[in-house]
């Protein structure tokens, strides 16, 4: 039995048929994947998350989705998605109009006094609030932090902001 079936289980990788060899470094980490220490399973996810190889994208991925698994290790398997590919959309309900209310988040801010933002559940905040709304119903809580982390690459002095405007929504908190 190959080591990415003793992984994923029965389910066959899309990187099985990618890639067939796989890096010495990813195999030395996966046992830690299923460590029952989460400092391990951290360390192993920000390691692999250094790497750029089709199986790592494959396994943050089930770590990313793993709802199960704590909210760190999932932030930590997020960042190495997104450092490999940084056009990553998720496979949630939603994903499709996450690039498109980004955009809106910062056209928004843009208009604002020195980009700085809104008094949250102000008049002014609604068309913000009325975005994360929308993120919250079409992709639950994790399309609103995939948008809130886009924005935040974007303009970094208002995310701090957009997190007060938003609180409330969803199982959003401030």
């Amino acid at each position: 039995m190959d080591f990415l079936h003793k992984f994923f289980g029965k389910e066959k990788s899309a990187a099985q048929s990618k890639s067939s060899s796989i890096p010495p470094q990813v195999a030395r980490l996966m046992p830690k994947m299923k460590d029952s220490d989460p400092l391990v399973r951290m360390e192993a996810v920000k390691a692999l998350g250094k790497m750029n190889h089709p199986t790592v994208l494959d396994v943050l991925e089930k770590v990313y989705e793993n709802k199960g698994e704590m909210g760190g290790i999932r932030e930590a398997a997020l960042d190495g998605i997104e450092r490999i590919n940084p056009k990553w959309q998720p496979n949630i309900s939603g994903a499709e109009i996450l690039e498109q209310s980004v955009s809106q988040l910062v056209a928004l801010y843009d208009q604002t006094k020195g980009g700085e933002g809104y008094l949250a559940h102000s008049v002014d905040s609604e068309p913000v609030r009325e975005i994360g709304q929308r993120l919250y119903e079409l992709g639950r809580h994790d399309l609103m932090v995939l948008a809130h982390r886009r924005f935040k690459k974007q303009r970094p002095n208002a995310a701090r902001n957009l997190e007060f405007v938003w609180d409330g929504i969803g199982a959003w908190e401030s």
